[in-house]
């Protein structure tokens, strides 16, 4: 049978091939292993994900894990908590700020936070339990977030979104609890805005972040660069960013959740940044004087009400019966107790048309450009 030339060149190449060594398992087992090493294996690892922690190598110890887990410092915690307790102006958690009650701290330890380490540091323990003792409620350390409403604490680098359930106005004595990533970790939480805040910035810290939150968004709209200057500078403030970011505040979202809202309606960076923090310090800015009106009123109402009732036990006699006006003293402490809460908090209810009216009244000169365009 005559074969063709292609046929015989490929039956001389396979003859030329060297023949396939076969070792047996105590040869392939003597061979030397070639891992790659721990840094390459942890970078090609982070490659898929980089909001991921530098994963450990092989031979690290655990206090080399912890390292490369927790790489924030007690000092560089400290700082994030008490940059945004300033913003929010939270001036009792500045002055305890890491001045747990060792009793308190103990009970929490005992009851909620029992994986706490020797080393680690508390800084802040929200205390809900009825005898005020730390068993239940929230404690924040350098490096976890514990909770007795969380199965298992919540390491920084794992916290990405925090919410808090946002009731209406009609259901304002339930429970609104603190979200961190979707699981509740504190309930009657009143200062929500600077929980998430300050857990967003600890979360994007640990995991090798800004903790001012960079945008992802802003910059690729195409802006011009004079645009981009802050509004001081360039006097251009539209009515719709101001209405947007007064909705948001009056709904009781955080700085970073107004901007957010205004970088979704392509406002340039610096002016979303700029005119959230004013919207929200409109929002939160302490009024004397509607304390004053509702401790005062309540006060005056309770007054009342003890008047009555002892002009009517005067009236009535030692043997007559009187009336007891329960309804104005009731009321009257109830304003008393609301006014002292408020002007202690700073939440005073406010719609989207106050806050649009205080930012004009603060801000004349750019509020009379509306009424010119």
């Amino acid at each position: 049978m005559k074969s063709d030339g292609f046929t015989d060149h490929a039956i001389t190449a396979i003859a030329d091939e060297p023949p396939m060594l076969e070792f047996d398992e105590p040869v392939l087992d003597a061979l030397p292993a070639h891992d790659p090493p721990a840094e390459t294996a942890a970078i090609s690892a982070n490659a898929l994900d980089p909001l991921l922690p530098p994963l450990p190598g092989r031979g690290d110890s655990e206090n080399d894990k912890m390292q490369r887990v927790a790489a924030l410092t007690l000092n560089d915690v400290t700082a994030i908590v008490r940059r945004s307790a300033q913003r929010h102006r939270m001036t009792r958690l500045l002055d305890g700020l890491g001045k747990v009650n060792p009793r308190k701290l103990a009970r929490a330890r005992k009851s909620y936070a029992a994986g706490m380490e020797d080393n680690e540091t508390a800084l802040v323990l929200i205390d809900h339990s009825f005898l005020q003792n730390g068993s239940k409620g929230m404690l924040l350390t350098d490096r976890r977030l514990y909770s007795d409403m969380a199965a298992e604490p919540i390491a920084l680098h794992q916290i990405r979104h925090v919410t808090v359930d946002v009731l209406a106005e009609s259901a304002r004595f339930q429970n609104s609890p603190l979200l961190v990533n979707g699981q509740p970790v504190c309930r009657r939480q009143f200062n929500a805005t600077f929980w998430m805040d300050v857990l967003s910035a600890l979360g994007r810290a640990a995991r090798g972040q800004s903790p001012e939150a960079p945008r992802s968004r802003g910059d690729e709209w195409g802006d011009d660069r004079a645009e981009r200057s802050s509004r001081r500078e360039s006097g251009t403030v539209r009515r719709d960013w101001v209405e947007i970011a007064a909705a948001a505040a009056s709904a009781g979202q955080s700085v970073m959740q107004i901007e957010d809202e205004l970088l979704d309606e392509r406002v340039p960076r610096r002016i979303a940044r700029e005119l959230a923090e004013e919207i929200h310090e409109i929002r939160y800015q302490p009024q004397p004087d509607k304390a004053w009106l509702h401790i005062g009123g309540g006060a005056l109402l309770a007054l009342v009400g003890i008047v009555l009732t002892v002009g009517t036990c005067a009236a009535a006699g030692p043997n007559g019966t009187f009336l007891v006006a329960w309804g104005p003293v009731v009321w009257g402490g109830f304003y008393v107790v609301r006014g002292i809460y408020r002007a202690s908090a700073n939440k005073w209810p406010m719609t989207r048309f106050d806050i649009v009216t205080q930012w004009k009244a603060q801000n004349p000169t750019l509020a009379a450009r509306w009424n010119d365009d």
